[in-house]
């Protein structure tokens, strides 16, 4: 498994039927430097965005 590899080609069975683009770009990459979905780390700065965007859990 690469770094840059989508984790949607290598795990087809999970990607839900209305999977939102995120989702279907998400690398192993992201999950390793935990920065899924969002485009700019969020621990690093003090936007806004850091406010609003939703937990995934």
């Amino acid at each position: 498994m690469a770094l840059d590899e989508k984790l949607v080609d290598t795990f087809p069975e999970y990607v839900p039927a209305k999977a939102d683009a995120s989702l279907l770009n998400l690398t192993v990459r992201d999950m390793l430097t935990m920065t899924t979905g969002v485009e700019n780390a969020l621990f690093f700065g003090d936007d806004p965005e850091r406010y609003v965007t939703k937990d995934c859990t």
